[in-house]
């Protein structure tokens, strides 16, 4: 079973060592309400994967979820269980390992990935939406990601400040070749060695392209809590300077798992 690639343990222990835990905020508690307002999910179990610090976990949690969250990072389960201690009536489990190999026994209404997906190659996120369809996802539930989006971190290619909330060097890049932004922080100092998060990015067609052939399908698609159609799709509208956008996806129909039954082989990275 293919596991998270070894720099990411790493990486966001000592990020996260460096910010501090971060609580419950404003983007916390509006995930929580997306499972509702464009998931669809309004009760029942929602699995985390990649749960950070456990803000969006608890603020979910919180809303009436019973929530499961997964994390690999031993700092940052640290920061969530603190947190979970100071809201027990959230009905939350925390489970410290990788999502990519971890084994969970229950079935999920929702399965929400806020900004872990693109960890890996193509391949490893097909594998990933595979696990979700085939072990943890109930029959009539939905997945939501935040997806990256190149457009937006091709602009601020290059861009290298130093960090408010750490004090840390930081540089952002993009890979044309590979489709994937570069993430560097400087953890030892200005002169050190960077570590750096490498995380591939998809345009609308491109998860489209990356779906084919799977077991789910893209239901929606929105951008700033707005549908993404029409003008904003354009270079010059809101995707051709976002970060990031959410897609809500769903298992497919009979009829369509009939016609992918016939389909030629996946194309591979």
């Amino acid at each position: 079973m293919r596991a998270a690639p070894p720099w990411v343990a790493e990486f966001y222990d000592r990020k996260s060592a460096a910010a501090g835990p971060s609580g419950i905020l404003a983007h916390h508690h509006e995930r929580a309400q997306a499972i509702a307002r464009f998931g669809g999910v309004t009760s029942g179990r929602v699995l985390e994967l990649g749960s950070g610090a456990g803000g969006s976990a608890v603020a979910t949690a919180l809303a009436g979820y019973q929530v499961t969250c997964v994390e690999l990072s031993e700092v940052r389960t640290g920061y969530a269980r603190q947190l979970a201690s100071e809201h027990p009536a959230a009905r939350l489990e925390i489970v410290q390992g990788d999502f990519m190999t971890v084994e969970l026994q229950d079935r999920f209404e929702a399965v929400v990935i806020w900004n872990g997906f693109g960890v890996g190659s193509d391949e490893d996120q097909r594998a990933l939406l595979d696990r979700i369809a085939g072990e943890w996802l109930a029959a009539d539930g939905v997945v939501v990601l935040d997806v990256f989006n190149p457009a937006g971190w091709i602009l601020d290619a290059g861009q290298e400040v130093v960090d408010e909330e750490t004090g840390l060097r930081q540089r952002v890049d993009f890979d044309g070749i590979l489709n994937r932004l570069l993430d560097s922080w400087w953890f030892d100092g200005p002169n050190g060695e960077p570590t750096t998060q490498s995380v591939r990015c998809y345009s609308p067609v491109d998860l489209e392209l990356l779906l084919q052939g799977g077991p789910l399908r893209i239901s929606a698609l929105e951008l700033d809590g707005r549908p993404l159609a029409g003008d904003q799709g354009l270079v010059t509208g809101a995707l051709g300077r976002a970060w990031g956008y959410r897609a809500r996806i769903a298992p497919r129909s009979a009829q369509e798992e009939a016609r992918h039954d016939m389909r030629a082989p996946r194309s591979q990275d």
